[in-house]
């Protein structure tokens, strides 16, 4: 569900001075309405394997890869609906940063 996705994001957000940038391709869960602290980049988003041709949204794809590139680090929470994005794990790999992987039962 949004609501514990929210919180496992907050858990992380208590580590890092309350503030993430959060990266996704789902438009449902950016409309569910994110805390202030969850800063977001502007942009069409979605899956670009689903919107082929769609250039705004492949756009913003790299711009979204090469942001993940350059965090301090990077973490994929995984739970149902969530899944093991190797996007933004690839983002951690050209940037060099830190990758954690979090498997979560989001209730």
């Amino acid at each position: 569900s949004v609501h514990a996705t929210l919180h496992a994001i907050r858990e992380q957000s208590s580590l890092h001075n309350g503030r993430i940038l959060l990266f996704t391709d789902s438009p449902s869960f950016l409309k569910s309405g994110l805390p202030e602290y969850i800063l977001t980049l502007q942009g069409n988003v979605g899956h670009i394997s689903a919107h082929k041709g769609n250039h705004s949204i492949t756009d913003k794809a790299f711009i979204d890869l090469f942001s993940i590139a350059k965090a301090k680090m990077v973490y994929n929470i995984v739970g149902p609906g969530l899944y093991a994005s190797q996007f933004s794990e690839i983002g951690a790999l050209i940037g060099n940063i830190p990758f954690i992987r979090i498997n979560r039962v989001l209730y």
